[in-house]
């Protein structure tokens, strides 16, 4: 899983630098920039980036899923049920 990812991309959708996100989820543009490539985030430090995104918390999880996340018995039900997913949660986050 990599909730990272998650929030990067939708960082950008969101037309968000690194420092604009961090500075409206009180954190660091340090911190932010390890999390987005790979660091955990605290559970307080991801619930505020969520209210900055304005996104859910559950929607960065969702998004954060890679394929080795999956059981391997499920993993080709994932290779065509996540690029739909994919695609609603961009068009969810495009809403402002």
């Amino acid at each position: 899983m990599n909730i990272g990812t998650a929030i990067k991309e939708i960082r950008k959708k969101k037309g968000l630098s690194q420092t604009e996100l961090a500075s409206l989820s009180g954190t660091t543009q340090a911190s932010l920039s390890q999390i987005e490539a790979g660091r955990r985030p605290k559970t307080e430090t991801l619930k505020n980036i969520s209210k900055s995104l304005k996104v859910p918390e559950a929607l960065l999880y969702i998004s954060g899923l890679e394929k080795n996340d999956i059981p391997k018995e499920n993993r080709e039900l994932y290779d065509q049920l996540f690029p739909l997913l994919k695609s609603m949660i961009t068009s969810l986050v495009s809403i402002k």
